[in-house]
């Protein structure tokens, strides 16, 4: 059922919107991450996964602004990390 949820059902630009889930380019490698995120009362979370390498990352912040950024940047070196390693 996940992988029919992270299909991606429209494409953009630079990535894609699937089920509940966005796409987006990583930085500085060629892959792509599956993501989601909210917030609430100050609060805010991030769930991204790497198809790829079959791995997921999750944030929860007492903070506005910050946990998509920091949940990109750490799948962002998983991966970068991953790639050289092979």
């Amino acid at each position: 059922i996940l992988k029919e949820a992270e299909r991606p059902r429209a494409r953009t630009k630079v990535g894609g919107v699937a089920m509940g889930w966005f796409i987006d380019p990583l930085p500085s490698t060629q892959h792509e991450e599956i993501h989601s995120e909210g917030i609430s009362a100050g609060y805010t979370s991030f769930v991204g996964m790497d198809d790829r390498y079959q791995f997921g990352v999750v944030v929860l912040e007492n903070n506005v602004d910050l946990a998509d950024h920091v949940g990109t940047t750490l799948i962002d070196r998983l991966v970068a990390s991953l790639d050289e390693s092979r």
